[in-house]
């Protein structure tokens, strides 16, 4: 039926088409200003604190033994599977790109995390109720330093200070990896 060598549709022509399709999106959506992005968030955050709210019941406390148990043991799973991350990253080719190696700290920084955390869920059970001033079943208690284990529980529970760089670590190299992306598809449909 095609007997005219016009009506051939040449090989990759609609792969190129889709290309220029999405560099013509990307340039529209680079072109918006963040100004209503920054109005939204500002009027979400000016509606959150003015609005009147209830108990939002944002932290569920784990009733005793068996949650604190699955708890554990979720901390456990997700230390062996960041290891796991950051093992396989390191032997891998992956490791010299610089993306990726950002990548395998922010595993083992989430790895020694949740060790961490572990140790301090350990060790608050250790403490005796005496030790605690205010209502225990709340989160906003106040531990009386009287022994070596109240300091151990109050120093493990600093652990915000290894979770935080481990989340920067992998946010870094996410965007390393997006800008090196970036400018190895350009280089490839010859954008510059």
């Amino acid at each position: 039926m095609l007997s005219d060598d016009s009506d051939v549709i040449p090989r990759g022509f609609l792969q190129d088409q889709f290309r220029k399709k999405d560099r013509m999106n990307f340039r529209f959506f680079s072109r918006i200003s963040p100004r209503p992005k920054v109005a939204a968030s500002f009027f979400l955050l000016v509606c959150g604190l003015i609005l009147p709210s209830s108990t939002a019941f944002a932290i569920q406390t784990h009733g005793s033994p068996e949650g604190l148990y699955i708890h554990q043991v979720g901390h456990i799973v997700y230390a062996i599977a960041m290891a796991g991350l950051a093992f396989g990253i390191w032997k891998s080719e992956l490791n010299s790109k610089s993306g990726w190696r950002l990548l395998s700290w922010g595993a083992v920084f989430l790895t020694v995390w949740n060790i961490w955390a572990f140790c301090g869920h350990f060790v608050e059970t250790l403490i005796p109720a005496d030790h605690f001033a205010g209502v225990i079943a709340h989160r906003n208690k106040v531990v009386l330093m009287k022994t070596w284990i109240d300091y151990c529980f109050f120093i493990l529970k600093m652990d915000h200070f290894v979770c935080v760089p481990a989340l920067v670590f992998f946010y870094l190299g996410l965007k390393r990896m997006q800008s090196h992306s970036g400018a190895h598809s350009s280089e490839k449909n010859g954008v510059e």
